[in-house]
């Protein structure tokens, strides 16, 4: 007696279509070529009792869940979204599904969200824009299952990374401004260890300065001590605080470099409110060619990230060690361009 409507099982799907269960197996994973009047035959039945295979069974036989963690800093932040999209996009072909976390910035719930990813049954993790410590990443891969670091600086490590060459970007667009007659230039983000992007930025920006013979001043410098969740309303507050007190026509800045869009798009909101305007007063310019960036009045120079090229560079890096290249080392380092729009000029 065939079972009931789905609880009906592979041997009775074979049954049905007077076929063999190899048959039925190699036309649900189409690893083998099966007759195409066999094969519909076969799907006809699967759709006619609303069959669906043991997942779990299936991936203990294939040691392959299908199933692959993301865990990011912010999910909300375009920059990662759209990250997050390319990888997954590459990997719908292989049948792989994605399950993403975010930590909004806090370290502590990154590592134990990764601590308990790595004891369930997934194929890999990516490390999306993360803050995890590369010793924790070797510490609590319990199963040494892949990992690919993304938008992160870990060169010289064991696991394979694709982020950006942020320190030369840095210094393109603070020797563009340089080059464009800016001599006092500014800067406004934030600081934080030591493997972060946002360390790379900043450096960046120094050396930026130096390769163009220009000092660094501290009074147009403006970091925050902490992360910039909300890079709108926190940068926008964060430099009115700063420039509090301080009369625009004593400001000595002729440019404002940004370490986002975000924060770009906070700051020309503050500079406006103070009667300054941009670029009349100053020029701004932004980081990752965000479409925030792209539709700010005026819209932003800034640098153009490769958030696409990067996601689909990270899946290929992961379907490489799934082909059993556990030990590949990669280090993929992408350059990007300055875009110039209408929020600087030439001083």
């Amino acid at each position: 007696m065939v079972a009931e409507k789905n609880n009906i099982n592979i041997k009775d799907i074979a049954r049905l279509a007077g076929v063999s269960v190899t048959t039925v197996s190699h036309t649900l994973s189409g690893n083998r070529y099966v007759k195409e009047e066999t094969k519909n035959k076969i799907l006809k039945i699967i759709k006619q009792h609303s069959y669906e295979p043991n997942i779990i069974a299936r991936s203990l036989i294939k040691k392959r869940s299908g199933l692959v963690g993301i865990i990011t800093t912010a999910l909300n932040n375009e920059f990662y979204s759209e990250i997050i999209a390319s990888i997954e996009e590459s990997l719908n072909p292989q049948d792989y599904i994605i399950i993403v976390n975010s930590s909004n910035h806090d370290p502590v719930k990154e590592l134990n969200v990764f601590r308990k990813s790595n004891s369930l049954f997934i194929d890999g993790i990516f490390l999306v824009g993360s803050s995890i410590k590369y010793d924790y990443v070797e510490k609590y891969n319990y199963r040494n299952i892949p990992v690919v670091l993304v938008n992160r600086g870990c060169q010289g490590k064991s696991y394979p990374t694709v982020t950006v060459n942020y320190l030369k970007a840095m210094k393109e667009i603070v020797s563009y401004l340089a080059e464009t007659g800016h001599e006092n230039i500014g800067y406004l983000g934030w600081a934080k260890d030591t493997e972060s992007v946002s360390v790379e930025k900043f450096n960046g920006y120094i050396k930026g300065l130096k390769i163009n013979g220009l000092k660094k001043d501290d009074n147009i410098v403006f970091l925050k001590d902490d992360i910039m969740r909300n890079s709108f309303e926190e940068a926008y507050i964060f430099l009115r605080q700063s420039l509090s007190g301080k009369p625009a026509e004593k400001l000595k800045m002729s440019a404002l470099v940004c370490q986002t869009d975000h924060i770009a798009v906070g700051a020309i909101k503050a500079l406006n409110e103070l009667n300054l305007g941009v670029p009349e007063d100053i020029s701004v310019t932004g980081f990752g060619n965000t479409s925030v960036g792209r539709f700010s009045v005026p819209a932003l120079t800034t640098v153009s990230v490769p958030k696409k090229e990067i996601g689909k560079l990270a899946a290929q890096t992961f379907l490489k060690l799934c082909g059993g290249k556990q030990g590949m080392h990669e280090f993929v380092l992408l350059d990007c361009p300055v875009i110039v729009r209408k929020s600087t000029r030439i001083n």
